[in-house]
C-alpha cells in the first residue's frame, strides 16, 4: 500500500525529510532487488516537474548463521556393540536457510547405520535412511532438525572419528562458518 505524508506549507528552497523502516520477510529469496518509488505533489502550479519523482533499488542479502552439534551414546563401544549419534543442526537466522545439505560420512569402523530426522519450528528433513547423510533440509530462521544415527561397530581401532557438517545454499551467506562443522572422537575399548 502506498504510504502518503502530508507535509504542511514548505517555505521555498527549504526541504523535508520522511524516514521508512521495514523487515524484510526471512524467506525473501537473497538477490531480490525491492523498489521503492517517491513522488512528490503539491497544490501550486509548478515550471518543472521533473524531479518530483524518484526511485531507490536495494538488493536484499540473505545470511544465515547455521550451526551442528553431535554426540555420542555410549561414550565407547567394544566390537559387536551398537552407538547412537544425535546431531542438532539450528538456523540462527536471520534469512530462511532452503536446501541446506547435512553431510556426515560414516567411519569404516560401522556397520548396520540405519537414522531417522525429525523437525521442529518449520523445517524440514528426510524421514529416515541408511548409511552416510547427504541430505537436503529446508531450515527457516529459527529452526532445527535432529538427526539420530544407529549403528553397530564391527570392527577394532584405537579411536572413532565422525564429523557432520551443514553446508548453506548458494544464494545464502553464513557469517560464522565455523560452527557449520561438528567432530566427535572416541577412544574405543578394544
Amino acid at each position: 500500500d502506498p504510504l502518503v505524508c502530508g507535509l504542511g506549507t514548505l517555505a521555498a528552497a527549504s526541504n523535508a525529510t520522511i524516514v521508512v523502516e521495514a523487515d524484510v520477510p526471512s524467506s525473501l529469496p537473497g538477490g531480490t532487488i525491492l523498489e521503492n518509488d517517491a513522488q512528490v505533489t503539491s497544490d501550486m502550479v509548478e515550471l518543472t516537474n521533473a524531479n518530483n519523482y524518484a526511485t531507490n533499488l536495494t538488493t536484499v542479502g540473505a545470511w544465515a548463521d547455521l550451526s551442528a552439534t553431535k554426540w555420542q551414546r555410549p561414550e565407547a563401544v567394544m566390537v559387536g556393540e551398537e552407538l547412537e549419534y544425535t546431531i542438532m543442526v539450528m538456523n540462527d537466522g536471520p534469512s530462511d536457510a532452503p536446501y541446506a545439505v547435512v553431510s556426515d560420512t560414516m567411519p569404516a569402523q560401522l556397520g548396520d547405520v540405519t537414522w531417522t530426522c525429525k523437525s521442529f519450528k518449520g523445517a524440514t528433513c528426510p524421514a529416515n535412511g541408511s548409511a552416510d547423510i547427504y541430505d537436503e533440509v529446508n531450515l527457516p530462521a529459527g529452526s532445527q532438525v535432529v538427526f539420530t544415527i544407529q549403528a553397530l561397530r564391527e570392527t577394532d581401532s584405537a579411536s572413532l572419528v565422525n564429523t557432520v557438517e551443514v553446508i548453506p545454499p548458494d544464494e545464502v551467506s553464513d557469517p560464522d562458518m565455523a560452527n557449520n562443522v561438528a567432530v566427535n572422537v572416541n577412544h574405543l575399548y578394544r
